[in-house]
């Protein structure tokens, strides 16, 4: 579970991510998945995954639609490279490749997937977020 030092800007950056992605896709409280991911994602984040590309408010409808119908399992998160803003305020680069489970909640079924994902993280009025996001899925 995440706690509030995860989400500190003196956490690691791949730390930091895997704490925010913990709170908005595998916890199951709704309202604090949404007030983490309107807390943690810039008002302008571009998010593309695979050949799609979105703006922060269709992004949450697309996490929305697969909480309400998934349970969301994640199974192992691998940092593969980061930068850290020269700046030293917390802001910077990370690479991630992870494994997770998603079950849907009206028969079980299971599908595990992939994803590869580079997350650009700036500061902004003191805190961490999210202005880029690529993820490549795979099922």
């Amino acid at each position: 579970m995440a706690s509030s030092d995860s989400l500190s800007n003196s956490s690691s950056l791949a730390d930091w991510f895997d704490a925010v992605s913990h709170i908005i896709y595998y916890q199951p409280d709704d309202a604090l998945a949404s007030k983490t991911f309107n807390e943690r994602y810039s008002d302008d984040a571009v998010i593309k995954i695979n050949h799609g590309r979105f703006d922060k408010a269709k992004y949450w409808e697309l996490i929305k639609a697969a909480r309400d119908v998934n349970h969301l399992a994640v199974q192992s998160n691998k940092e593969l490279h980061t930068w850290n803003a020269p700046d030293g305020l917390g802001g910077g680069c990370v690479a991630q490749l992870g494994y997770f489970t998603s079950t849907k909640k009206e028969d079980g079924t299971q599908t595990v997937a992939s994803s590869l994902t580079l997350t650009n993280v700036q500061v902004q009025d003191g805190k961490r977020v999210v202005v880029e996001l690529t993820e490549i899925m795979k099922p």
